[in-house]
């Protein structure tokens, strides 16, 4: 029982996260219709947030974050949000990652978190 503490309250902090993201993401210019990758900037990263509006005719969408080291690939319903948690923090340099998205950037925001708060991809 001594962890279940633990995941109530994680999960209480990441549905505060991702209201704080989806928040920042009605205020942030509208997405680059043509763009379909983001690169994420330098900084300690305690996850990354892919959140799909609901389209339709679009189930889902295929986002992979790329790094030097490999690649991880998910497909987010649309509707959803996605969070990728990193327990320690994941120090990443400028050009080190970026996130790509199949079909697009229309209905999609990405951001990472940080100990500062959300961080926007360019």
């Amino acid at each position: 029982m001594r962890g279940s503490w633990r995941g109530t309250t994680f999960a209480a902090v990441a549905a505060l996260l991702v209201t704080a993201v989806w928040t920042l993401a009605q205020d942030a210019e509208p997405p680059d219709e043509g763009r379909s990758s983001w690169r994420v900037p330098g900084g300690v990263y305690t996850g990354i947030v892919v959140a799909v509006r609901p389209q339709p005719g679009t189930p889902s969408r295929l986002a992979t974050l790329e790094t030097r080291e490999g690649s991880f690939a998910i497909a987010v319903p649309a509707g959803s949000t996605f969070i990728l948690p990193f327990a320690g923090g994941w120090r990443l340099g400028d050009n080190d990652a970026r996130v790509r998205v199949e079909g697009g950037a229309s209905g999609v925001e990405v951001f990472g978190l940080t100990a500062a708060g959300p961080v926007a991809f360019r």
